[in-house]
């Protein structure tokens, strides 16, 4: 997360975070509470080095295809 906050603060674009990163303070990023988010959605993206994978990197990327799988049907 401190990454997307650099990269807000750079100038190269803007990002949703939890309400707990309000106590990260860092020149230039300014936060807004999201009011009354009502069935509030984003799109999310799963991305992993294309390289060997722990046990637990793996189990993640099957669920998150399984639970990808389910939605689609």
């Amino acid at each position: 997360m401190l990454s997307t906050l650099s990269l807000v603060a750079a100038g190269l674009g803007v990002s949703l975070v939890p309400a707990s990163l309000r106590r990260v303070n860092i020149e230039g990023v300014v936060y807004v509470s999201v009011t009354d988010p009502v069935e509030l959605r984003a799109p999310l993206n799963l991305i992993w080095r294309d390289a060997p994978q722990s046990g637990a990197t793996r189990k993640l990327i099957e669920e998150v295809r399984r639970h990808r799988e389910q939605q689609a049907n």
